[in-house]
C-alpha cells in the first residue's frame, strides 16, 4: 500500500489552521509553602479536592494498632495515585509505606473528587491528603503536648 504523497505545508493548508498552546507553570516553580513545610496548620487557598472536603477525617483515619488509612476519591488508572498518595502521607506522617493504606473512589466513604485525569491526581488529591495529614500531626502533637 503506497501512502499519499503530501507536503506539511499542503497539510496545514487542508486542516486549515494549526493550534499552539503553552501552560502556564508558575505555580510549579514556586517555592514551597512555609507553613506547610513546618507542617502547621495552612491559612491559605486549600489545594484542589481539598476546598471541596475540608474535615480531616474525609481523607485519613488513624487506626488503633498505629496503621493510618487514607481517603481519596481518584481512581487508579496506571497513573500510580495509589503509591503516590501513599508515599505523600507517610512521609508527612512520619510513617513506613507499609503502616499506610490507601482506600481510592469508594461511594459513600471518600471524599468526591470528580474525575480522574493521569496528572491532576497528584496536585488535586495527594495535595489534599498532604495537607489533612500536616493538620492532623499537628493536633496530634498538641494533644501529647496538653496531656
Amino acid at each position: 500500500m503506497e501512502l499519499p504523497k503530501t507536503s506539511r505545508r499542503k497539510f496545514l493548508r487542508t486542516i486549515g489552521f494549526i493550534s499552539v498552546g503553552f501552560p502556564l507553570l508558575s505555580s510549579c516553580f514556586e517555592e514551597q509553602e512555609k507553613a506547610m513545610a513546618k507542617r502547621i496548620d495552612y491559612n491559605g487557598d486549600l489545594p484542589g479536592s481539598m476546598r471541596n472536603a475540608r474535615a480531616v477525617n474525609a481523607w485519613l483515619q488513624v487506626l488503633e494498632d498505629g496503621r493510618v488509612l487514607i481517603y481519596s476519591g481518584k481512581v487508579e488508572l496506571g497513573q500510580g495515585i495509589r503509591m503516590a498518595i501513599c508515599q505523600v502521607a507517610a512521609e508527612e506522617l512520619d510513617l513506613d509505606l507499609d503502616q499506610v493504606e490507601v482506600h481510592l473512589a469508594e461511594t459513600g466513604v471518600t471524599p468526591d473528587e470528580g474525575y480522574t485525569a493521569g496528572s491532576g491526581s497528584v496536585p488535586n488529591s495527594a495535595m489534599s491528603v498532604r495537607y489533612a495529614a500536616a493538620t492532623a500531626r499537628k493536633n496530634y502533637w498538641s494533644l501529647l503536648v496538653d496531656n
